[in-house]
């Protein structure tokens, strides 16, 4: 970018540089960034509490910049503000998906480290799991440990892992396949 044009688009407002950037003007929306990549860098501190990439966070910041740029309504709040709301939703919604764990059922987690033999006669982590009971021997078991009910969406779950899918496939709500499976899991471990 030439001196002259960024002496140029500096003099511009806010609102000048938004309008210019969002008709394509790579120049305009580059000064617009640098003018608030102080801002960003401080929404990127506020929210850099598990000390996760600087260099990630601020690529998400600088998306989230330019759908800022693109959606700001020149009748509502001030751009700073606008801008700032934007980021700070974008970074908290990317750390809470990075952050979330998978509600697995303890009962299900087996550590494959464990007990492994690496000789001829290795065990598969099925035969670890259940031990000597065949799959037949297993399923009387739940069977008599269940309803039927919980039967149903016990199947049904580990078939597609999904609540909602169960819930379609039964023909249930899904508070119902939610509650039939903490029943479940609450079941299986006593």
């Amino acid at each position: 970018m030439c001196t002259n044009f960024v002496e140029k688009y500096n003099r511009l407002s806010d609102k000048e540089l938004i309008a210019f950037s969002r008709d394509n003007d790579q120049d305009a929306f580059e000064v617009l960034f640098y003018r608030y990549l102080p801002l960003l860098k401080k929404i990127i501190a506020k929210n850099n509490l598990l000390g996760n990439d600087f260099d990630d966070m601020l690529q998400d910041a600088t998306i989230s910049f330019y759908y800022a740029v693109q959606l700001y309504d020149f009748e509502s709040s001030a751009f700073p503000t606008f801008l700032s709301v934007c980021v700070d939703r974008s970074l908290k919604s990317t750390i809470r998906k990075a952050t979330a764990q998978k509600r697995i059922p303890e009962g299900l987690i087996v550590p494959i480290d464990d007990g492994i033999d690496f000789g001829v006669n290795t065990k598969s982590a099925e035969e670890e799991y259940f031990g000597n009971n065949t799959f037949g021997d297993t399923t009387d078991e739940l069977k008599s440990r269940l309803s039927e009910l919980e039967f149903k969406v016990l199947v049904t779950y580990l078939s597609n892992g999904s609540y909602d899918a169960t819930a379609i496939e039964l023909g249930l709500t899904r508070k119902v396949v939610d509650n039939a499976l903490g029943r479940i899991r609450k079941k299986l471990t006593q």
